[in-house]
């Protein structure tokens, strides 16, 4: 029998925090360097201070990402788990979105953003995402 034995593996985890996330108007935002050959396994996002004030649920975050030769996904991790008006820890394993379970940067290395809507709020979100990842060369 052949043999098909991987020797592609990482001795790491890597964790990357963002910056704060504090009073950000709307926009997209490069959060993170997702460097080539990585798997992102899992993205936190923890909202110390939720949005409040205006219309209740005007708000969102999304998080995606661009590079790896492709086009880039601005909701392809999150699109709709995280809830801005809610204090408390949120991950993309929770979310059905494209690649919410995982995905693999083999073509290229690329950026994980965030696309932060503020609605009519008034008070704006005080938060932080991780992302969980590792490299396999």
């Amino acid at each position: 029998m052949p043999d098909f034995i991987s020797t592609a593996m990482s001795e790491t985890s890597i964790l990357a925090r963002s910056k704060r996330l504090y009073n950000k108007a709307s926009a997209v935002y490069n959060i993170t360097r997702i460097p080539r050959y990585a798997f992102v396994s899992e993205i936190y996002i923890r909202v110390d201070t939720p949005m409040s004030g205006g219309t209740a649920k005007s708000g969102s975050l999304l998080v995606g990402f661009s590079g790896n030769k492709e086009t880039a996904d601005p909701d392809g991790f999150i699109d709709s788990v995280a809830d801005v008006e809610v204090a408390g820890m949120y991950k993309m394993s929770w979310d059905g979105c494209p690649f919410s379970q995982g995905k693999w940067f083999n073509d290229g290395s690329g950026m994980l953003t965030t696309t932060i809507d503020t609605g009519d709020h008034t008070t704006l979100m005080d938060a932080y995402i991780f992302t969980q990842y590792s490299v396999l060369y």
